[in-house]
């Protein structure tokens, strides 16, 4: 049971970060707007996101 809590608290650390850096390096405006418009895009591929909104607005 101590070892699940444990697991689940590194990978709940780990998701937090991945939120909280990209708004560290970047402005939110550019990231919202990144985020438009990989939802206007028909893409699959991560690759093309990364393509149409930035290396950050992705992950």
């Amino acid at each position: 049971m101590k070892f699940e809590k444990q697991i689940f608290f590194v990978i709940f650390i780990f998701n937090l970060v991945l939120l909280v850096i990209p708004f560290i390096i970047e402005k939110p405006i550019k990231i919202i707007k990144g985020l438009v418009d990989i939802v206007k895009e028909s893409d699959i591929l991560i690759t093309d996101y990364i393509a149409v909104g930035g290396l950050k607005e992705p992950f």
